[in-house]
């Protein structure tokens, strides 16, 4: 909590939205949409008007409970209809319906629906989420960090590990974890804050 992870989610929403690269890598131009369930609409708001959004970017924002009964469903729609190339969803938690969320048969099943809606839309479904504290056994930085179930690292492309440098409080780490991902070694990161953005730290661990 309050680290920043959404503050880093929309620098890379902003990135899609104009084609821009995200800490030194390029990304796929397209629409966002943007799943917020705590968050107040005029606070988004503030943040985007800081990071330079205008409403001419195709930028589609919900707030609050779903429409609809089931999420799944809204989200369903949404992508059919938007077409968006990012999806964003704060939290995962709060998206997926599970009374238990470290039952690895649920988790796993909940997260093939949106690997299917992710697959069918051609959308890449980014969530938000916790860790647990640094493990003995697997330290800060791995995806077997995750909060809930171990389904989950299982079940994504790739996990963006965002932590506090262990001897700066004021820098950020990010590591990549997952199938497929090469050559994104974990780097720190600075932030600025007038223009709401963090930037690669060149230093070598």
């Amino acid at each position: 909590p309050k680290l920043g992870k959404t503050t880093l989610v929309r620098q890379l929403e902003k990135s899609v939205l104009r084609g821009q690269k995200f800490l030194d890598r390029d990304v796929v131009k397209g629409s966002v949409l943007h799943y917020s369930f705590d968050e107040k609409a005029r606070t988004a708001k503030r943040h985007y008007d800081k990071l330079g959004l205008t409403k001419d970017d195709p930028m589609y924002l919900h707030f609050g409970v779903a429409t609809n009964e089931d999420y799944k469903l809204e989200l369903e729609e949404d992508l059919l209809r938007l077409k968006p190339s990012l999806v964003v969803v704060d939290t995962l938690f709060d998206m997926i319906n599970a009374e238990n969320v470290n039952d690895y048969g649920i988790i796993k099943r909940e997260l093939a629906f949106y690997n299917n809606l992710a697959e069918k839309t051609n959308a890449h479904i980014l969530f938000i989420h916790h860790t647990n504290k640094p493990s003995k056994e697997y330290g800060s930085g791995s995806g077997h960090s995750i909060l809930g179930s171990t389904a989950i690292f299982g079940s994504v492309d790739c996990a963006l590990i965002f932590d506090r440098d262990k001897d700066n409080k004021e820098l950020r780490t990010i590591a990549v974890s997952g199938r497929g991902v090469e050559g994104f070694d974990k780097k720190v990161l600075k932030f600025n804050k007038d223009k709401q953005i963090y930037t690669i730290d060149e230093v070598e661990f």
